[in-house]
C-alpha cells in the first residue's frame, strides 16, 4: 500500500513514454471494458484476428489461486484492457486461449494461462512465449520482457510498477500504461523473433518448447516441492520429515479447497514445530499458538490424522551419499554441462533453457549409481533434438569409465 501511494503520488498518469512507430504497435490508449456486451464484441475481434497478446495482472498474496485484476490484450491495431473484478463472465476467454486456431502471444506466461485448464478442463493452446523464444535467439534466460524490448526492438517500457493496488478502482494513468506496455510491443517481437528463429533454423525448437505451456501436467500442485522456510528443519529425524511431508499434503489440500495461501492456512514454522514435537492430540493442536483460530476449530483431528499417518508410514530406503560420491558428481556436472553449454551456443540458444545443471546431475547420478536411467525429459522431445547426440555420448563415456 505504501509503494503504492508513493509510486502514484509521484506520477499519477505514468511516465511519458514514447512509443516507437511501427505497424504492429498499436498507440492508442487502451479502453477499459466492464460490460458483457463489449467484453462479448471484443473476443469475436480477437478470435477474427487470429492471433493477439495477453497478460494479467493478479493478486496472489492472500488466496491459493491468484485473484485476477486486470486483463489486457493487443492486436497490432489496439490494445484493450478487461475489467475482470465487473461483472464480467469471463468464461468465454478462457475458451479462447484454448483454441488452436487463435495464436496467443505471451511473455513468461505461466501463471496467466493457468485458469485456462481450471475453468475450461482443456490446456491452453497455439502459445508463443517470447521469453522462451528469445532463448532460441541467443538471448539470455530467463530475460525480462522490458530487458528483451530493449535489447530487440529499442522500446522503452519504463521502469514499472513493482507493487501497485491492482484491486483499486478506478484504475490510474500508471497503472493502465503499465499494464498496456505488458502487451503493446509483443506482436512485433513475435515478428522479429519469428524471422530471427527462421534464419537460425531454431524455429521448430522453439515451437516445440512453447508447447510445454499448453501440458496440464505443469499446472498441477505438488504440495512437497514448495520450498520450506522454518528453523530447524534441517536437524529434523528422517522420521519426522515424513510427518512435515504428510501435514504438507494436507495443508495444500485444504488451501484449495477454501482457496486460502498456503501459508495462511498454516505456516511453515508451526507446520516443522508440530512435526518435530510429533504432537498427536487435538488439544495440544489447539493450545499451540500461531495456527490460526478457524484452523484450530475445525481440523485440529485432521493435522494430528496427518501427524499420526506420517509417524506409521514407512521410511524410505535411504543410503547416504559419501562425500567422494558427490565431489565426483559436482565435477562431473560441472565438467559435462560445459560440453552441453559450447554445443547450443554454437546452435545460438540458451542452454539453460535446454538443461539446467541439476538436470543433468541428475542424469549422471543414475550412470555412476549404476541405476536404469530415468525417462528424463531432457532426454526426450524437443531437448532431445537438441542435446540428445551430446547426453548419449556422456552416458556412453561414463559407462565405459
Amino acid at each position: 500500500m505504501r509503494q503504492h501511494k508513493l509510486s502514484h503520488a509521484e506520477s499519477p498518469e505514468g511516465e511519458t513514454l514514447e512509443i516507437i512507430e511501427h505497424p504492429l504497435v498499436p498507440s492508442n490508449t487502451p479502453k477499459v471494458i466492464t460490460e458483457q456486451a463489449e467484453f462479448n464484441q471484443l473476443l469475436d475481434e480477437l478470435r477474427e484476428n487470429k492471433q493477439f497478446a495477453y497478460d494479467t495482472e493478479f493478486i496472489g498474496e492472500h488466496t491459493f489461486y491468484p485473484e485476477f485484476c486486470v486483463i489486457q490484450v493487443g492486436t497490432q491495431d489496439k490494445v484493450t484492457i478487461i475489467d475482470p473484478l465487473a461483472e464480467i463472465n469471463l468464461i468465454g476467454f478462457w475458451e479462447l486461449l484454448a483454441d488452436p486456431a487463435v495464436e496467443v502471444l505471451v511473455h513468461a506466461g505461466r501463471q496467466d494461462l493457468e485458469p485456462v485448464y481450471r475453468y475450461t478442463g482443456k490446456p491452453a493452446a497455439n502459445i508463443f512465449d517470447t521469453q522462451i523464444a528469445s532463448a532460441f535467439c541467443d538471448y539470455r534466460y530467463p530475460i525480462s520482457l522490458t530487458q528483451l524490448a530493449l535489447e530487440a526492438i529499442e522500446a522503452d517500457l519504463g521502469k514499472g510498477l513493482k507493487f501497485s493496488q491492482w484491486d483499486h478502482r478506478p484504475l490510474t494513468g500508471a497503472q493502465i500504461q503499465y499494464a498496456a506496455n505488458d502487451v503493446r510491443y509483443l506482436p512485433l517481437l513475435r515478428e522479429l523473433l519469428g524471422e530471427q528463429l527462421d534464419e537460425l533454423s531454431n524455429l521448430e525448437h522453439a515451437k516445440s518448447a512453447c508447447t510445454q505451456l499448453s501440458d496440464i501436467n505443469l499446472y498441477n500442485f505438488e504440495p512437497r516441492s514448495k520450498k520450506l522456510k522454518a528453523k530447524g528443519l534441517q536437524t529434523i529425524s528422517q522420521r519426522q520429515r515424513m510427518v512435515v511431508n504428510h501435514l504438507m499434503d494436507w495443508r495444500g489440500q485444504l488451501a484449495i479447497d477454501v482457496n486460502q495461501s498456503i501459508r495462511m492456512v498454516l505456516a511453515d514454522q508451526v507446520l516443522v514445530d508440530i512435526a518435530s514435537q510429533s504432537l498427536s492430540e487435538p488439544d495440544q493442536i489447539k493450545k499451540m499458538p500461531g495456527i490460526p483460530q478457524w484452523v484450530k476449530d475445525q481440523h485440529a483431528e485432521n493435522i494430528t490424522n496427518a501427524v499420526a499417518t506420517g509417524l506409521a508410514d514407512k521410511l524410505p530406503k535411504y543410503k547416504p551419499e559419501s562425500t567422494e560420491h558427490r565431489d565426483r558428481l559436482r565435477t562431473l556436472t560441472n565438467q559435462y554441462y560445459q560440453v552441453i553449454e559450447n554445443h547450443c551456443q554454437a546452435k545460438k540458444i540458451n542452454p539453460a533453457v535446454v538443461a539446467s545443471k541439476k538436470d543433468l546431475s541428475k542424469l549422471i547420478n543414475f550412470v555412476i549409481s549404476h541405476q536404469k536411467l530415468p525417462n528424463d525429459p531432457i532426454a526426450q522431445g524437443w531437448r532431445h533434438q537438441i542435446i540428445g547426440c551430446v547426453l548419449d555420448q556422456i552416458v556412453q563415456d561414463l559407462q565405459t569409465e
